[in-house]
């Protein structure tokens, strides 16, 4: 009985010391990373000139711009053939020329839309006009239907119109 006491008695001073040095250890992490938030403050008020302020919900916050990602643009090689906001240029014909009808006209605007690229998978896409678009949006008043393997069916006006890749 007396054996199994002591053995009780050590095991309980040995998780005491285990228990200090973690505790212990814990106190220089937690000092350690408050000397570092501090010096990090005092450089951060010490070079103001190459810090930038944005707002943030709880005030303003130094930002350190040297230390942020830079920007990624993402440009997608794509010619534009035509005035973007000049309506004119889809549907009017220059004099001289007959009027198109409405399936002549959107077949003709048809050809505005300029297929760069088909998707396949569980949900198909198409890059047209430098965007990624999917079946069932609307591309220029063209309604995606159908995204096959080397062409896409659009819609406009209950006339379909097949454009190949």
């Amino acid at each position: 009985m007396m054996a199994h006491r002591r053995t009780l008695q050590a095991s309980d001073a040995k998780r005491r010391r285990h228990l200090t040095i973690l505790g212990a250890l814990t106190i220089i992490v937690l000092a350690l990373m408050a000397v570092r938030v501090v010096r990090r403050l005092a450089s951060a008020s010490a070079n103001t000139g190459d810090l930038q302020t944005i707002r943030s919900p709880g005030g303003k916050l130094p930002v350190d711009t040297d230390r942020l990602p830079p920007s990624v643009a993402v440009t997608w090689p794509c010619q534009v053939r035509r005035d973007l906001f000049a309506w004119e240029s889809v549907f009017t014909q220059p004099s001289g020329k007959p009027a198109l009808d409405s399936n002549e006209a959107t077949r003709e605007a048809a050809k505005s839309l300029h297929l760069q690229a088909i998707i396949l998978g569980q949900h198909p896409k198409v890059i047209m006009n430098g965007r990624l678009w999917e079946a069932g949006e609307t591309v220029d008043g063209f309604l995606i239907q159908r995204i096959e393997n080397r062409r896409i069916v659009v819609e406009k006006n209950n006339v379909e119109i097949e454009i190949p890749l």
